[in-house]
């Protein structure tokens, strides 16, 4: 018995420790760079309206970062902006992590500790994992999607579980911090749930109630977040710049 017991301590033991470690390698730093200069000044411009006041990337241009700026904005209140972005990147890998065995353990339990080991060193090898060209999902520095893709990562978990309302409320907030991913979500779930009920599809005079109720619970708070943040995307793609604004956000942006 009390071999079994070591067992499960020593399982349980390791798969913090590696948890532990991907947080560290991934996601701590001090400070950071690149694209902390896209995602902090917006920040600290919602603490302090007069800070870079004439520069016109800030004055002249939309960001729809909203919830993230708002992060920014309250860490910096309190005197910790960077050693705080520091330490929730940590605690978000560490969460994403988390999510991963979490996932494994549901789809396949026997072999969940093999499949997680493996899903690791890849992460680490790929230094954080990156998406489709080579956009970030996690670095060294706290960026918005880092937050979107762990709130994504326990939607998948929430997901296979038939929790509908978490997988709504973690759609939502994903979106929230980042608008890619609601779109990207409520597409991705929006399908998956459609192809788990198509049966009932095909017979929807009769369970119309439970796919209307669900559907709901599932869609809605990314719709709403969705709601909130078109206008601040179209804002972001719209207007009509100037030859001289183009050729400033070509030489910022691209050279």
């Amino acid at each position: 018995m009390f071999g079994a017991i070591d067992a499960r301590a020593a399982k349980r033991a390791l798969i913090i420790l590696l948890a532990v470690f991907c947080a560290l390698w991934v996601g701590i730093s001090y400070g950071g760079n690149s694209n902390q200069a896209t995602y902090v000044p917006p920040g600290l411009k919602l603490l302090d309206p007069d800070y870079l006041k004439d520069d016109w990337w800030l004055e002249q241009t939309a960001h729809y970062h909203w919830v993230f700026f708002g992060l920014v904005a309250f860490l910096a209140s309190l005197g910790v902006l960077e050693w705080g972005l520091a330490v929730i990147n940590a605690l978000t890998v560490f969460i994403s992590v988390a999510a991963i065995y979490a996932l494994a353990k549901d789809i396949e339990p026997k072999f969940a500790l093999p499949i997680y080991v493996a899903s690791l060193v890849f992460f680490v090898a790929d230094d954080g994992v990156k998406s489709v060209a080579k956009t970030f999902l996690f670095t060294h520095y706290l960026q918005a999607s880092s937050l979107a893709t762990c709130a994504t990562l326990w939607a998948i978990v929430y997901f296979v579980r038939g929790r509908w309302v978490a997988v709504g409320l973690l759609t939502g907030f994903s979106g929230a911090f980042h608008a890619n991913f609601v779109v990207v979500n409520l597409a991705a779930f929006g399908l998956a749930w459609a192809a788990l009920n198509v049966p009932s599809l095909k017979q929807f005079s009769q369970s119309w109630k439970r796919l209307l109720s669900e559907g709901l619970r599932l869609a809605a708070p990314g719709m709403i977040v969705l709601a909130f943040t078109l206008p601040i995307v179209a804002a972001v793609y719209g207007g009509n710049p100037t030859p001289e604004e183009r050729a400033l956000s070509d030489t910022i942006f691209i050279e």
